[in-house]
């Protein structure tokens, strides 16, 4: 099961980076960090020097780091994106999704300004990860281009090429049960390594790899 989260960490000055670290079964070298029990305190601890160390050292330690956030503009995006170097927006590209868009600019612009007091370089948005993405034939033909253009027209986001399509083996690897019906849900990539939707991840992150210059040594 997984041990302590960054609350535990962030709470006990006693708890080493170290102890926080989960080997995922997908792959040994894919590790991964639980948020933890939910605080008393949130605000106090997020604003905590302690998490901005963890944060360095996990950059030191690890070629990437990935921060997961809700899909709200609070304060751990705000801690999120004060601390990342590349910013990627998942999204299915409908309308209301859309909408969001013009909140994410305004959001990203105020914490640029922020990371510029700091004399840090700005947060490199990447672009928009479509996502869950219908697979009728006549959509991706015909729709699907059209919502793009909307997004990157009106909006002035680019648009990832890589595309996560709404598979049912993805549903499948999600719904994954284990001993006494308890849910054990599976990446895609281990519960079909050779499905389109593993290839589509596949091709996402080869596409994030060249957008931020990454040479493998």
């Amino acid at each position: 099961g997984v041990g302590k989260g960054v609350t535990d960490y962030l709470i006990d000055n006693k708890v080493n980076w170290k102890e926080l670290i989960n080997v995922s079964s997908v792959n040994n070298d894919l590790h991964y960090v639980a948020c933890g029990p939910l605080p008393p305190n949130p605000s106090e601890l997020l604003l905590s020097e302690r998490l901005e160390q963890l944060i360095s050292t996990l950059k030191n330690e690890y070629d990437f780091v990935l921060i997961d956030t809700p899909p709200s503009l609070n304060l751990y995006a705000r801690i999120a994106l004060l601390s990342a170097d590349y910013l990627l927006i998942p999204s299915d590209l409908k309308p209301f999704a859309n909408e969001g868009l013009i909140n994410v600019a305004n959001f990203l612009k105020k914490i640029n300004n922020d990371r510029k007091i700091f004399n840090m370089e700005p947060v490199q948005l990447l672009g928009v990860v479509p996502t869950k993405i219908q697979t009728a034939a006549k959509f991706v033909q015909y729709t699907l281009p059209k919502m793009v253009k909307t997004v990157e027209e009106r909006y002035g986001f680019k648009v990832l090429e890589s595309y996560i399509f709404d598979r049912r083996d993805v549903s499948a690897a999600i719904e994954q049960v284990g001993n006494l019906d308890i849910p054990n849900p599976q990446s895609v990539l281990d519960y079909k390594p050779d499905s389109q939707s593993a290839q589509e991840f596949h091709d996402l992150a080869h596409e994030i790899l060249k957008l931020i210059n990454y040479h493998q040594q």
